[in-house]
């Protein structure tokens, strides 16, 4: 990490003096050219609502006090590149980053929703997926059982019985109308089982306390757009 800092700090300069010689040969090509000017005009907003996010992200990449903002950068990220721009590789490699800063903190049950994200973008079908970094070659319905596994054990850790059935009822299903694997049912209607039990236990082990909640704004171009209400 102390090798990649002084490298990103120059990407990120570069990046920035490319864009700002960029946005003035679209200004002139827009003056020339009106047909540019639309198309022009929302690709330099989308790059400058992109440069303010990682430029963002680069001031809190370092340190542990900063994890917490760390996480709301990279929740910046992974929503501007699913809906600003549909970039579903950047999408996938933030929900791992965002997946990855929760585990140490042992946010399980926001580890296991952060997945979820990533179990969303699948179907179960028997379309083949390429290996990468976290997954070998597999169909489609296999991925998307093993992260749904291992929301499970997220879930489970975090004390989020009840989000977790809905799943526990989905591979079910699969289990019994799809593939017939009745060792596969039989296993997860158990845990489906014990999930109903821990929700009613009056054991210390399976205590939840009642949560309390309360909701601070910043509102004001004077704060990092991490933080920031959107009056959009």
């Amino acid at each position: 990490m102390a090798i990649l800092w002084p490298i990103l700090s120059i990407y990120m300069l570069l990046l920035g003096v490319i864009f700002v010689s960029f946005y003035r040969l679209m200004e002139s090509l827009a003056q020339k050219n009106p047909i540019w000017r639309e198309n022009g005009q929302s690709f330099v907003l989308s790059v400058t609502r992109l440069l303010e996010r990682l430029l963002d992200y680069r001031n809190v990449i370092q340190g542990d006090e900063n994890r917490d903002k760390r996480m709301s950068c990279t929740v910046n990220l992974l929503n501007f590149y699913q809906s600003e721009v549909n970039r579903h590789e950047m999408y996938l490699r933030y929900i791992y980053k965002l997946h990855d800063l929760h585990i140490p903190a042992d946010n399980y049950a926001e580890a296991g929703f952060t997945l979820k994200l990533h179990a969303d973008q699948l179907a179960w079908s028997n379309r083949t997926l390429h290996s990468d970094l976290r997954y070998p070659t597999q169909k489609e319905w296999q991925r998307k059982e093993l992260l749904y596994l291992k929301i499970l054990d997220y879930l489970d850790k975090g004390k989020q019985w009840e989000a977790a059935i809905p799943l526990t009822k989905e591979l079910a299903d699969f289990y019994e109308r799809r593939i017939y694997d009745y060792q596969k049912l039989s296993g997860i209607l158990k845990r489906q089982a014990q999930y109903f039990e821990k929700i009613i236990s009056n054991s210390q082990e399976e205590l939840r306390l009642d949560p309390e909640y309360y909701r601070v704004g910043f509102y004001g171009q004077g704060f990092p757009l991490f933080v920031r209400v959107s009056w959009g």
